[in-house]
């Protein structure tokens, strides 16, 4: 994931369209009631994301916080070695119309560490993003 990290803050100063976001703080921030309006993947390379509720989820460096549709978060984003980063994919809720729907209750969140796998995966965004640079 480090990797992953050099490449995100090279790409923090780019003014060419990316197919994500890339946050960064360099003060601990507290941001109440936002709303997230399509489900977002939020995937913390640097410092932590505190998710608060009514338990507080904790997402540190290489973790993964997935939220769905979902009004009034609170959030803090608290930087580690004077910056917080994350890298932010938004989907399309209609991008989740071929997952078979089950009768429980959606989850607001999901979080967990990011595996290898998704680490190629984002690996393999940024050097595609490079090679349409050069052309």
């Amino acid at each position: 994931m480090d990797t992953v990290l050099k490449v995100i803050k090279n790409e923090i100063t780019t003014t060419q369209a990316l197919p994500y976001a890339i946050y960064r703080a360099t003060e601990a921030q507290a941001i109440a009631n936002v709303s997230v309006l399509h489900p977002t993947l939020i995937i913390v390379l640097q410092g932590k994301k505190h998710l608060c509720g009514t338990e507080t989820i904790v997402c540190s460096a290489k973790d993964f916080l997935f939220l769905g549709n979902t009004h009034d978060v609170q959030l803090r984003n608290i930087p580690s070695n004077d910056e917080y980063i994350a890298l932010l994919i938004e989907f399309d809720p209609d991008d989740f119309g071929s997952l078979s729907k089950h009768n429980t209750a959606p989850l607001p969140y999901l979080s967990g560490q990011c595996d290898s796998a998704l680490e190629t995966l984002i690996r393999g965004v940024n050097g595609i993003l490079l090679l349409s640079r050069q052309k």
